[in-house]
């Protein structure tokens, strides 16, 4: 009897938001629709988010941030230079930024904008496997 051919996991399907990103505002992954949230006054709840103070995007509840311009799930996933913040002086529009989850669910954040005043987001969301 002749093997059959496999067929290749079809990567899950992703779902993409864009939305302005202000002080003290952030996201959750796992949250469907993504929208930004205002961060709880102390400072916890929310996986990535932008802090005034820091000046920085900043993660919490297991979050890592990877700026490497990765470009796909398969990048982001691969990917290994991990922090928990970016400075926003150094963030400009064009940049991508994978964000993944402690539950394992990608993001890739692109920056639309790059303002004194907010970030432009483009973010594409993959369910974790």
């Amino acid at each position: 009897m002749p093997a059959t051919p496999s067929k290749a996991a079809k990567p899950p399907a992703a779902r993409s938001t864009q939305f302005d990103l202000v002080e003290d505002y952030g996201f959750n992954l796992d949250d469907n629709p993504v929208r930004p949230r205002e961060l709880d006054p102390k400072g916890q709840g929310l996986e990535v988010w932008w802090d005034d103070f820091y000046n920085s995007v900043m993660t919490g509840r297991g979050a890592r941030l990877i700026e490497d311009e990765s470009d796909s799930l398969a990048e982001c996933k691969n990917a290994t230079r991990y922090t928990s913040k970016l400075n926003q002086y150094e963030l400009l529009k064009g940049d991508k930024i994978c964000v993944i989850s402690e539950t394992g669910t990608v993001g890739l954040m692109e920056i639309t904008e790059a303002g004194s005043e907010y970030f432009g987001v483009r973010l594409t969301v993959w369910p974790a496997q």
